[in-house]
């Protein structure tokens, strides 16, 4: 790997590792079912989104094993926009599709009451 790409892979992941541990310079989106967590239970699971750590050499090859089951192909699932994820409906589509997903205030959301 030359040093310009190595350069760009060393500032994607400290952006990345910023907007994981810090949710800093990024939209953090979460599933209706983490939405109707119990506050002390969203809380865990934010926080430990944000400790973790345990990345190795295949993190940034995750595209590779996603695609055949979101039923896309490699390229095009890596080359989604930000706020655009892959995914299909069982039975409904053939093959993947693109799904935008608007940003959201963490901080708007509404909290559980149970």
């Amino acid at each position: 790997m030359n040093t310009v790409v190595a350069s760009k892979v060393e500032l994607i992941r400290t952006i990345n590792d910023r907007c994981r541990r810090h949710f800093l310079g990024c939209q953090v989106m979460v599933t209706p079912s983490v939405q109707e967590l119990l506050d002390d239970k969203r809380a865990q699971l934010l926080q430990a989104v944000r400790a973790f750590d345990k990345f190795d050499e295949d993190s940034d090859d995750e595209a590779k094993y996603l695609a055949p089951k979101l039923r896309m192909d490699t390229d095009e699932l890596q080359a989604l926009p930000r706020g655009t994820f892959g995914t299909f409906v069982r039975d409904l589509t053939p093959r993947g599709i693109k799904l935008q997903v608007s940003k959201i205030e963490l901080d708007e959301l509404p909290k559980n009451e149970r």
